[in-house]
């Protein structure tokens, strides 16, 4: 019975880790003269991100996108332009002083990403600086993702983004 359960632990030891997917990395990170948005399909396995949604609503902040000049936001704006890696299947357009918008792709590949620039304002009464984007403020929007997988499965996760400027949106419980 010793040898059986020093076999069994050495065998479970040793077995790689199983892969909880799809799996979905959101980052802000505040720059000038715009501020960066990487979105990144995390997964292991064969899931394609194909929509995220961002809702500003619920952030600490209040925050607006700001991509008109003269708009809803404060000093520089700048329109949500893609910048890098895997382009969306549909230029992102969120309206000025928008709190939502969706991102479409054909297919976001696993461990690919694409990386946006825009501008988001807070709109607290008692800001001292509006234009500059604390990860506090960020923290706690909505982060909506879509897949689609093996034999077309699909999947949405849900998350908030933390004190870090970042979100990660994983299942619950591997199976």
């Amino acid at each position: 019975m010793k040898n059986s359960l020093a076999a069994l632990a050495l065998l479970l030891s040793t077995a790689p880790a199983l892969a909880c997917d799809p799996v979905a990395r959101v980052i802000y990170r505040e720059s000038a003269p715009t501020d960066f948005l990487t979105i990144e399909n995390a997964s292991v396995g064969q899931w394609r991100l194909t929509a995220l949604e961002i809702d500003l609503a619920p952030s600490a902040g209040q925050l607006v996108f700001d991509p008109l000049p003269g708009g809803s936001g404060i000093g520089s704006a700048a329109p949500m332009l893609w910048a890098s890696g895997v382009q969306p299947s549909t230029p992102p357009t969120p309206l000025d002083g928008a709190k939502r918008a969706t991102l479409n792709f054909a297919g976001l590949p696993p461990q690919q990403r694409s990386v946006f620039s825009l501008d988001l304002d807070d709109t607290l009464p008692a800001s001292s600086l509006p234009t500059r984007v604390a990860f506090a403020e960020i923290e706690g929007a909505r982060i909506v993702a879509a897949f689609t997988g093996p034999n077309s499965a699909e999947f949405t996760l849900e998350g908030f983004v933390g004190p870090n400027g970042e979100a990660v949106l994983e299942p619950r419980a591997c199976v």
